[in-house]
């Protein structure tokens, strides 16, 4: 949790408050949780360290909230979190904040590494992806279901094209470009549905085949993205949701590894 929050005692704010409302929901009274204050040692094995925040006989009682508030690290993937009952920091709302509040055609979320961008865009693809088919469960308890109408207008209604760019470097823009037509060969091998359908153009079907085997010309590659979205509007008949992850990857090690021979930059 820590990862997400650069202010220690904001992170250690939230836990006290969820620590006392699910307490609280068993019965019990905790008044000792305000001893986290200049406390160390939150953290343990990845999870919460609770000795360290309560007494010991308050521990004895809550230790039942260890799982509830278990912490896994190095997970990205929100349905996993969700299955997992990990902690999860709740922010869905903006699903409808960015739908209602804004007229934007795209958006672009700019944070600090470690921030939570990949959760959260994995959050939006389970929530709005119609090859996911039903998520409503991933979603119970958490403030978007408050939306009602929202969620029967938009959860599981939208086909999704989340792509991720991270690994897409190296030290030239030659084998950079190698792990970009990897990186689009494992998207297509997700997405081979979409070849079984008759309404996709049969010239797509053919670039689809190139790019899932890496043959595909550079033309081709640049124009990946459409085309995809292009196969996925006439298979499901309705407006593409397309997440780009690590959009910057690529250009940054560009700019890193740039030298006038190699033109690096001006390539990618």
């Amino acid at each position: 949790i820590a990862f997400l929050f650069p202010d220690i005692k904001s992170t250690i704010f939230l836990i006290k408050n969820e620590l006392i409302r699910y307490i609280s929901s068993l019965g019990l009274t905790v008044n000792t949780l305000t001893k986290a204050r200049g406390n160390r040692g939150f953290f343990k094995e990845g999870r919460i360290d609770i000795s360290k925040i309560l007494d010991d006989k308050t521990s004895n009682s809550v230790l039942k909230v260890f799982n509830w508030l278990e912490a896994i690290l190095g997970n990205d993937l929100f349905e996993m979190l969700r299955e997992e009952n990990s902690y999860y920091i709740d922010k869905t709302n903006l699903i409808s904040e960015l739908i209602n509040d804004t007229k934007n055609k795209v958006t672009l979320f700019t944070r600090p590494r470690r921030f939570g961008k990949t959760l959260m865009m994995s959050m939006m693809e389970n929530f709005f992806s119609i090859q996911k088919g039903d998520s409503h469960d991933l979603f119970v308890g958490l403030d978007i279901m408050e939306h009602e109408e929202f969620c029967a207008e938009w959860m599981n209604q939208y086909p999704v094209l989340f792509l991720t760019l991270k690994g897409v470097e190296a030290l030239s823009f030659e084998d950079a470009y190698k792990m970009l037509l990897v990186k689009l060969a494992d998207f297509c091998k997700t997405q081979e549905k979409l070849m079984e359908n008759d309404s996709v153009d049969s010239d797509d079907r053919q670039v689809f085949l190139d790019l899932k085997a890496q043959h595909a010309s550079m033309e081709n590659v640049k124009a990946s993205l459409k085309i995809f979205m292009r196969m996925m509007y006439a298979v499901y008949r309705k407006p593409v949701i397309l997440l780009i992850d690590e959009y910057d990857v690529p250009l940054a090690k560009a700019s890193e590894q740039n030298t006038e021979e190699n033109r690096y930059y001006e390539k990618m």
